[in-house]
């Protein structure tokens, strides 16, 4: 069971009204076929669906499969030695996080060093936090230590 949109006049299924279909033609657009479930809403007719908006700008896509010497130099990997020299720069006290800071905010524009840069940023964060949890268990039961030999001596 369908229904004209316009006038909600019980049509065919898959076909305009005639009336409502004879004065939409002379404006240039035909009105949808419109069905209804046995829920009452309305169920637009695929065939008189309107057409979807044209796409959005393409993006720009890689052929696929890429090699690395196709690969922009910004998203080229880094090499074993490049990680390896990162990581001995990086293990340099106050140098190499300072590197690790400038190279993690944007200092660079390879994104494989970026993330490198980030990863030793809270390897340094996680010991340092881990640093502060051993120091603060070592002063607790040191000085629970030291008041217990303090009583008992």
């Amino acid at each position: 069971m369908a229904f004209c949109d316009c006038c909600l006049k019980e049509i065919e299924e898959g076909t305009l009204c005639a009336e409502c279909a004879a004065a939409s033609t002379a404006g240039g657009e035909t009105a949808p076929v419109v069905s209804h479930s046995a829920s009452g809403a309305p169920q637009f007719h695929p065939q008189f669906a309107a057409p979807s908006a044209p796409p959005a700008a393409e993006e720009k896509r890689f052929p696929i499969p890429l090699t690395v010497a196709q690969l922009p130099y910004d998203l080229k990997p880094l090499g074993a030695w490049a990680f390896f020299g990162y990581g001995l720069l990086f293990l340099i006290p106050l140098v190499g996080l300072v590197l690790a800071l400038v190279f993690a905010l944007g200092g660079t524009s390879r994104v494989c060093l970026k993330n490198y840069a980030r990863g030793v940023l809270l390897a340094w964060l996680f010991a340092l936090v881990l640093a502060a949890l051993a120091a603060g268990a070592l002063w607790y039961f040191s000085a629970d230590v030291t008041a217990w030999l303090n009583a008992h001596v």
